[in-house]
């Protein structure tokens, strides 16, 4: 998950082998960040985010990897169909 809050930052391939690296990796972004914490703040970089994690996914790498720009495609999409 420190993955995609990461992307909201940087586009990154680098290789994460465990969520240490990861976790050290998105506080270089945002120092205050603890599991659990709110996210709302990462809300402005939703965009950029799914535009790394997209190009994450043209790398076809499989670490690092996530697909969660996918799953907000889908909610994106279904928030449009109940307007």
């Amino acid at each position: 998950f420190e993955l995609w809050l990461t992307l909201h930052f940087e586009r990154s391939d680098a290789d994460l082998s465990d969520c240490q690296q990861s976790e050290a990796r998105l506080k270089r972004h945002w120092s205050a960040y603890a599991k659990g914490c709110d996210c709302d703040c990462l809300m402005p970089q939703l965009s950029t985010a799914c535009e790394n994690a997209l190009w994450l996914e043209q790398q076809q790498h499989a670490n690092p990897y996530t697909d969660l720009h996918r799953l907000m495609d889908v909610l994106e999409q279904a928030l449009k169909e109940t307007r």
